[in-house]
């Protein structure tokens, strides 16, 4: 009890800490984003006064001082800005722009020195570029100069985020240094991205690994190690640093909302592979189909030009959310009902993940993009659980496989056992004596008893490679043998009785020959007159039985067999007993009585 109870308090402990860490990580990732700046030497974050107007409007606006966020761009389609920076900008030098999901214009003494994101220069099935970093060479420019930023979108409304990002981004650096610090901004979700993927690889190697072995489990299974990898991989496509590293903005932001429309089918998949209940199942593979036609009509809306990416997910995000409720309230109601412990833990890590993903979700229709911390954290949590209930699984099925493999040691060496029992010294001796004597008086007979001794040494050794039944006649064949060669040996004294109703069911091999043995051996053979033994075979609707009879001494059964004077072994019986309960679910029961007899009575279940 004490250990049992020591194990839940580690396992307890254990998840504390566990979220506990991430808990800090969460929240150390959230404070230490929000005003990262790179130390000096790489990027120059520029710093600037001016005013801005909104739709071609001839009322300009002053711009506030570092609070981005207080510019008011409802129903802005279109804004310029006037801005002057706080130091000269010198010819050459490289001024670098964040764009997301607009398109810019740069504009400085009448002359247009960069134009991003124009729809006329895009795919005709895209109405922008996506996420991306681009630039332009200062020509000069000095602090007193006023550079002009026209900012467009191609979805008639603009973010007031997608602005902030503009104005906070804007900077000057070589490309190496906007990469590097573009990394050491991002450089916690990459972290949380790498760790994730490692361990969804991870997973799939060891899944594909028990399939591969045969291995029973279903736990988390190919689906589960699919949204591991693919959620890593959003994580690290959401990093601004990637349009530095692929040069195909397009590219990347068109994989990063085809990853996004996949996350909840690859979520669903594993919702229907772990949670187990028919009402549920069916459910799930109704919502499957549902998503499934979104995602087609996404592949068929973006092929066409008629619905791209961006304007796709505005519609789609809503759907999302419902669903990932949905399948939320599936992980609960089998978390009520599930009584396995492993399982349970998962539960609460899928659980957690599912929310996490849907209050990202919700700030994607509140605020028109990712916080993705939370999705960070949840994904974090999911996977870490999901690899150490794996490594727990890998650990107890190599125990398994130890433990088996003693038992198949013990196996062998328990028909081992069984086989010496039953050739004991001296019966080998006496047989051979009689062989030899036989000889001399009868060669014919001898010549027969040499046939069934081989016959019999050959049945006791077969034991040995057989993990099955044998059929009821092929054991009494070796009945046969061995009374045979003990009638030549006692003669007249031995006499044996069969009363056989049936025959078409199995027993284990060298059952019925050790009961008949210790009936010739420690029964009848200890009377002066000799004795009878007698075998039967009963049938009932759900048994068969074999009966053996014998009308020798008989024992005291309230003995302990330390206490019998007579020395007898029960080896082979305690062993015949343990084959006939393992391998046939039957029973073996004595009752003796001394000087009267006794009856061995085996059963043998009917197994449909």
């Amino acid at each position: 009890m004490n250990i049992i109870y020591n194990k839940k308090i580690r396992t307890i402990i254990l998840i504390t800490i566990l979220v506990t860490l991430l808990s800090a990580f969460s929240l150390f990732c959230i404070l230490f984003s929000r005003d990262y700046k790179t130390p000096e030497g790489g990027i120059s974050y520029l710093n600037f006064t001016g005013s801005y107007s909104i739709n071609n409007s001839d009322i300009y606006y002053k711009l506030p001082t570092n609070d981005y966020k207080k510019i008011t761009v409802n129903n802005a389609y279109e804004i310029e800005f006037d801005l002057q920076f706080n130091r000269p900008i010198f010819r050459g030098e490289r001024i670098n722009i964040y764009a997301d999901m607009v398109a810019i214009e740069a504009f400085y003494n009448g002359h247009q020195v960069l134009a991003f994101g124009d729809k006329a220069n895009l795919p005709d099935i895209v109405s922008s570029v996506g996420n991306c970093w681009t630039y332009f060479n200062s020509v000069g420019i000095n602090n007193t100069d006023t550079v002009k930023f026209k900012i467009t979108s191609p979805y008639g409304h603009i973010n007031p985020n997608y602005i902030n990002k503009f104005l906070s981004s804007l900077s000057v650096g070589s490309y190496d240094n906007l990469l590097k610090s573009e990394i050491e901004t991002n450089l916690f979700i990459i972290l949380g991205a790498v760790l994730s993927f490692i361990a969804g690889f991870i997973l799939l190697i060891m899944n594909l690994a028990f399939k591969l072995m045969k291995t029973p489990y279903s736990i988390n299974g190919i689906s589960c190690c699919l949204l591991i990898m693919s959620s890593a991989l959003l994580l690290f496509l959401n990093c601004s640093c990637i349009s530095l590293i692929f040069n195909n903005a397009f590219l990347v932001t068109m994989t990063r909302y085809v990853i996004l429309l996949f996350i909840p089918f690859l979520l669903l998949m594993y919702t229907e592979k772990f949670v187990h209940n028919k009402h549920i199942d069916s459910t799930i593979s109704l919502l499957m189909i549902i998503w499934s036609s979104c995602i087609v009509a996404f592949f068929i809306g973006q092929s066409s030009g008629l619905l791209d990416y961006y304007t796709f997910s505005r519609y789609i995000t809503a759907a999302a959310v419902i669903l990932m409720t949905a399948n939320a309230l599936f992980f609960i109601a089998d978390y009520k009902k599930n009584k396995n412990k492993d399982k349970k833990i998962l539960l609460i890590a899928s659980l957690v993940f599912n929310l996490c993903i849907t209050i990202e979700l919700i700030f994607k229709i509140s605020s028109g993009e990712f916080y993705i911390y939370i999705f960070e954290c949840g994904l974090l949590l999911f996977a870490i659980l999901q690899f150490v209930v794996l490594m727990i699984f890998s650990k107890r099925n190599y125990e398994q496989a130890i433990r088996t493999n003693e038992m198949e040691n013990e196996l062998i060496q328990g028909k081992i056992s069984i086989m010496l029992s039953q050739i004991q010294p001296h019966f080998l001796y006496n047989t051979l004596v009689v062989i030899r004597q036989l000889c001399d008086i009868n060669p014919k007979m001898a010549k027969e008893a040499v046939t069934e001794f081989a016959n019999y040494l050959r049945g006791n050794l077969d034991s040995l490679t057989l993990n099955t039944t044998i059929p009821f006649e092929k054991e009494m064949e070796h009945v046969e043998n061995y009374i045979s060669l003990e009638k030549k040996r006692f003669g007249d004294k031995i006499n044996i009785e069969y009363d056989i109703d049936c025959i078409d069911f199995e027993v284990p091999s060298l059952t019925i020959q050790t009961v008949v043995e210790n009936a010739i051996r420690h029964g009848i053979s200890k009377r002066k007159s000799g004795g009878t033994v007698t075998i039967s075979t009963k049938e009932s609707e759900n048994n068969y039985y074999i009966e053996i009879y014998d009308n020798g001494v008989g024992v005291d059964l309230t003995r302990t067999p330390e206490s019998n004077k007579d020395g007898r072994s029960h080896i082979g019986i305690e062993n015949a007993k343990k084959r006939i309960e393992s391998m046939c679910f039957g029973t073996l029961t004595i009752d003796s009585t001394p000087s009267i007899g006794t009856t061995v009575l085996i059963t043998i279940p009917k197994l449909n």
